[in-house]
């Protein structure tokens, strides 16, 4: 099997490219980039095509959802082995390939990680729907079209917890998507693992190539960091198809608890003073001015740093000069036919139009720090059963 093995620089531009793309969320950076050393140094780690995979290899989809702190996060690789473990067992899968439920450091450096410690080939490509700004839900959602019974194991342990949590469901979107919330409000970190899928399958439904374009897009950036912020943001604007460049100032972040994820408000003054919003909802959901909005999910939105450091959206702070980069959408629908306008207005949706507790304004009106909603007792009585 032909394929292409993962070296330190490739490592490297593959976060940055990924935390580019993954327009202010996608995990952990300093843990994407310890994982990617990992994989190096296992020398394991192999990037191979789709083509290069027979019309019957089964495929897992590998994700990591960690809710524990940028500064701390709780991730563990041998979650993810342990959880592929119970997927093979339980569903009788013989898993030949990986690909990654999303993009950002931690989701695509833990599936790197993931396939050089078990020796099991990297597919060059990637879940990611424009369809809904949170991964794991857009790949159920995904799944729900095709799949109406889908296998999912689970390991990790909650916020706080000592005992590690492992679970096998087959059931239908409802039930997945229903064990996958009570997990994120619960807290903490755990690997999913989803199949077996069929090769023909993902090639239907998965980013093919996504794997390299983020290699690409990281190279880019990394070249360009010796020319200062300006000429970075200018060199990412130019790989991603950018329409605007705008550097600005933070002015003010604010940041609360919704049922879905953690919601973020970040205030910028441009270069002339004028107010402008971004709204972080798992990822970069809008950018809007005194006249209007300048880019929505899915527009790509990119921070970046004085020096030309792509910045996730909780590592903005008051006073930080940065560069913000709008792009077109990056990730066409997957599905036959979908039309651009079935794409949800997530800005609308997290305003509360048409509802009376809208989740933008709560937030912006600085209604206390971030903090997890109790979902221990779910957890307790999932690890119970």
């Amino acid at each position: 099997m032909g394929g292409t093995n993962l070296d330190a620089r490739t490592a490297e531009n593959a976060v940055l490219g990924s935390v580019v793309m993954a327009a202010g969320g996608g995990g952990s950076v300093e843990l994407g980039l310890r994982l990617g050393q990992m994989a190096v140094e296992l020398g394991h780690a192999s990037r191979v095509s789709l083509d290069c995979l027979s019309s019957t290899t089964e495929i897992a989809a590998v994700a990591a959802l960690d809710e524990g702190t940028r500064e701390h996060p709780s991730y563990r690789l041998a979650y993810h082995r342990r959880a592929l473990e119970l997927l093979t067992s339980n569903a009788k899968a013989d898993v030949g390939g990986l690909v990654p439920v999303g993009g950002g450091a931690l989701n695509v450096m833990a599936s790197w990680g993931q396939a050089a410690l078990l020796d099991i080939p990297l597919i060059d490509a990637s879940f990611e729907t424009p369809a809904h700004p949170c991964a794991w839900r857009a790949f159920v959602d995904l799944l729900a079209h095709d799949v109406p019974v889908i296998s999912l194991a689970v390991v990790g342990k909650p916020a706080g917890g000592e005992e590690q949590l492992e679970t096998f469901l087959r059931g239908g979107p409802g039930a997945v998507r229903t064990l996958i919330e009570r997990l994120a409000a619960a807290g903490g970190s755990y690997a999913l693992c989803f199949g077996p899928l069929s090769s023909k399958w993902v090639r239907g439904r998965a980013q093919v190539g996504r794997m390299s374009r983020l290699i690409e897009v990281g190279g880019v950036l990394r070249r360009a960091t010796a020319d200062g912020g300006r000429m970075v943001a200018q060199a990412v604007s130019q790989a991603v198809g950018g329409q605007l460049v705008m550097p600005a100032t933070v002015a003010k972040t604010s940041w609360t608890r919704t049922d879905g994820g953690a919601l973020g408000v970040i205030r910028l003054l441009d270069e002339k003073e004028r107010s402008v919003r971004l709204t972080h909802w798992h990822r970069y959901v809008a950018l809007e001015g005194d006249d209007g909005r300048l880019a929505t999910f899915p527009d790509l939105i990119v921070t970046l740093g004085a020096r030309g450091t792509p910045l996730q959206a909780d590592e903005l702070g008051e006073g930080q000069d940065v560069f913000v980069v709008m792009a077109p959408p990056q990730i066409p629908s997957p599905l036959e036919g979908a039309a651009p306008e079935a794409v949800p207005d997530w800005l609308a949706v997290l305003k509360g139009e048409g509802s009376s507790t809208p989740a933008v304004a709560a937030c912006a009106e600085d209604r206390g720090p971030l903090s997890s909603r109790d979902g221990s007792r779910e957890v307790e009585r999932m690890r119970g059963s």
